[in-house]
């Protein structure tokens, strides 16, 4: 049996009981070398004890070392050795390499993209409460993405990562019932769902929740709040929010009509480059004053700046969260753009 390790034990000690093959010490040891605790920090040591200990079926050496060779930090990434290790924890249970190995057959990592090995592996670690793993699963099912679609069980997993504060989660719920898909349709529970989302500075709520407000949906419009939403997801880069408020300022939908408003938003929108954009924002412009033009390009040179200084800052926030080891590609949650009233 192996001998616990305690933060009292002298590191020669952890040491000599590691070369004996004691599991819980060779764990021990390689955290010691990988925090440099009591030791000179030695990144190839850590790696040399934490496989020691996974290969004796260390559960959290192996999620360990899976993550550092995926990562490629304090370890030459590999991901074939962190697809062995995860896949060796993930049997035993581990919720975190379940999650982490269904990641890597859902984005090609050191295996060809595989949407049912990403969808058994990400189902188990749900089903362990794992909430990031209850919302991939839940998309999974919205999509039918590596499972038969299946909009009930989407919201049950969407549902059960929205009560633990998913923000993702909370949104795409918010649309399914907005759209009575899986669930009854209820625009009022709809709107708690991208409210409480759209407050944690979530784009996409804050644009469907802006665009409800806007057109109305069973209740009154309110132009202010539609404006103020729409107004903080454009800002964030988001371009169905900046097209829909060059519509809503161009034809005076919810109030206010401001064809200067609606340049700037569309101009905003126009940086993709979509020639009917492209082409709306010259009719427009060519209708203008000199006057109209300068306070147009002057608010545009300015939300421009203000996108970039967002979009850097979503940035560092992306790399920090794919360091965590919780990478998901892509949005489940539905876009409610103006044009024809489509979601996307």
């Amino acid at each position: 049996m192996s001998s616990v390790v305690t933060k009292a034990d002298d590191v020669g000690l952890v040491l000599e009981r590691a070369e004996n093959g004691d599991v819980d010490a060779q764990f021990k040891l390689a955290d010691l070398y990988l925090r440099g605790s009591g030791v000179p920090y030695n990144p190839i040591k850590a790696v040399k004890w934490y496989e020691a200990a996974a290969e004796q079926g260390h559960v959290e050496a192996q999620f360990t070392v899976g993550a550092m060779f995926e990562n490629g930090r304090d370890a030459p990434q590999n991901y074939q050795k962190a697809l062995k290790w995860y896949s060796r924890a993930a049997e035993q249970g581990n919720y975190k390499a379940q999650h982490n190995l269904g990641l890597m057959h859902l984005n090609g990592k050191g295996t060809p993209v595989d949407y049912r090995e990403a969808f058994k592996w990400c189902l188990l670690a749900a089903k362990q409460g794992d909430v990031t793993s209850q919302y991939i699963i839940a998309s999974f099912y919205q999509q039918g993405r590596g499972v038969d679609q299946s909009f009930q069980n989407a919201a049950r997993f969407f549902t059960a990562a929205a009560n633990s504060g998913h923000t993702g989660a909370q949104t795409s719920l918010g649309a399914l019932y907005g759209k009575g898909k899986g669930v009854p349709r209820d625009i009022a529970k709809s709107i708690e769902l991208y409210t409480a989302a759209a407050t944690k500075g979530d784009h996409v709520a804050q644009h469907n929740l802006g665009a409800l407000y806007l057109l109305g949906d069973g209740f009154e419009v309110n132009e202010a709040k539609a404006v103020q939403l729409l107004s903080t997801a454009g800002k964030q880069g988001f371009i169905p929010s900046q097209q829909l408020l060059g519509i809503k300022y161009q034809a005076g939908i919810g109030g206010e009509q401001d064809i200067v408003k609606s340049l700037i938003w569309h101009t905003l929108s126009a940086e993709t480059k979509h020639k009917r954009t492209v082409s709306l924002v010259n009719s427009i412009r060519s209708g203008l004053t000199e006057a109209d033009l300068l306070i147009a390009d002057k608010e545009i040179a300015r939300l421009k700046a203000v996108i970039e200084h967002n979009r850097l800052r979503q940035s560092v926030a992306r790399n920090e969260f794919r360091e965590l080891g919780n990478p998901c590609k892509g949005r489940a949650g539905s876009c409610i753009v103006l044009q024809f009233l489509t979601v996307i």
